[in-house]
């Protein structure tokens, strides 16, 4: 490439690197998509982490310009329902129409749990997002703002899972024909019957579920438990069968009698903790008959089991925000125990899509949760919060 520009580098970076979803960023790689040599690089930047920080800057730039138009018309809007459905619009055609700077945004801001720097960017360039948040006033923990942009950025993930790859650009029929989806999804959810969520007893459904601290199994997966908390703290691609062995006082030969590869060891990790999950909200939803009661009672044991156990809740959110290879598919129950409870309602998308939508926000919730805020003492104010968002979406804001 004769006349190379730093644009051009960081287009590439963004379309190289997340074809393997940053796992790795290699300026090898990098400079064989250029057809340059890696030290033709280092004469547009001095390393790898400058190229990082000018991928943010270049999301942020235009990110903003693409949705100023719509934030300008949403503060002139007095419901706060449209304010949100406008910049809904907004963040939905800049990311469809730009698949690979979505995938950055994803794995390098969504899934990153001091989000607030976004807020920050934004200001940077105009874009005040608390003007819009304002009318949340109950001051609960989750925002409305955060459930919402949670929802838009799991359709947004779904769409580009199920129909496009890295590198196409939806037409403007496409991207029309999905904004309904996205606008009914976050003003009214799962579209249940709002007087019938009003005569739950939260207070009575929440001590009907036995904590999972007292029905954990009578023996234990102790070498699972150590592998999840090396998954935590490393990640799962850096999760060596070396480190499980050595926390585990075990010789790497005798793990080999226990995993046969460290892909089993991440696969046995996910499908057992899927199958407890599963089951402990499976159990919890027999309390009730009330399909809504049961929706409610699923989700409030699920977060349960999640909040006490932080290490499985940073390893599945690794699972949730980064797509690792198992080989095989994780048990299906994870993703089916909501189903029969909302498959009477009119869906836009399958069963399995509000499964994993469900589980999204409830991951998002407790890994965005404020700093203070311990995972194992999530207020079950801020668990109704959630399910009712689930249930109505925007529309459990004006109740």
């Amino acid at each position: 490439m004769e006349t190379m520009t730093k644009e051009d580098i960081i287009n590439s970076a963004f379309h190289v690197w997340s074809k393997d979803l940053y796992q790795t960023t290699s300026l090898n790689t990098l400079a064989q998509a250029l057809h340059i040599s890696k030290p033709a690089i280092y004469r547009h930047f001095e390393s790898k982490q400058a190229i990082m920080q000018a991928m943010y800057n270049y999301l942020f730039d235009n990110y903003a310009a693409a949705i100023l138009p719509d934030y300008n018309h949403a503060l002139q809007v007095s419901s706060s329902t449209e304010q949100y459905v406008i910049m809904s619009r907004a963040i939905v055609r800049f990311y469809l129409r730009n698949i690979d700077v979505f995938v950055f945004a994803l794995i390098k801001v969504y899934a990153n749990r001091h989000i607030k720097n976004m807020e920050c960017y934004l200001l940077e360039r105009g874009i005040d997002m608390r003007i819009l948040q304002a009318p949340d006033k109950t001051g609960e923990y989750p925002a409305v703002y955060q459930l919402t942009t949670a929802t838009i950025i799991f359709l947004l993930a779904y769409f580009h899972k199920q129909r496009y790859v890295t590198g196409t650009v939806p037409s403007n029929e496409v991207i029309q024909n999905f904004m309904p989806f996205v606008e009914r999804r976050i003003t009214h959810g799962l579209n249940f019957d709002s007087k019938i969520l009003d005569t739950l007893d939260y207070a009575a459904l929440e001590k009907k579920v036995v904590p999972y601290t007292l029905v954990k199994p009578a023996e234990q997966e102790k070498l699972l438990n150590v592998v999840a908390s090396i998954v935590a703290q490393c990640g799962p691609w850096n999760a060596s069968m070396e480190a499980v062995a050595q926390a585990s006082g075990l010789s790497k030969s005798s793990l080999y009698t226990h995993f046969k590869s460290k892909q089993d060891m991440l696969r046995q990790l996910f499908q057992t903790e899927c199958n407890r999950i599963a089951h402990h909200a499976a159990s919890s939803m027999t309390l009730s008959d009330k399909p809504e009661a049961q929706l409610y009672l699923a989700l409030f044991s699920v977060i349960d089991y999640l909040g006490s156990r932080p290490e499985i809740l940073i390893s599945i959110n690794w699972l949730r925000s980064k797509y690792i290879d198992l080989k095989s598919p994780l048990s299906m129950k994870f993703f089916q125990f909501f189903s029969s409870l909302i498959c009477d309602n009119h869906s836009i998308l399958a069963d399995e899509e509000y499964n994993h939508w469900i589980i999204f926000l409830i991951i998002n919730t407790l890994i965005c949760r404020p700093e203070e805020m311990h995972c194992s003492t999530l207020p079950n104010q801020s668990i109704r919060k959630l399910f009712r968002f689930i249930c109505l979406g925007l529309d459990s804001w004006q109740k």
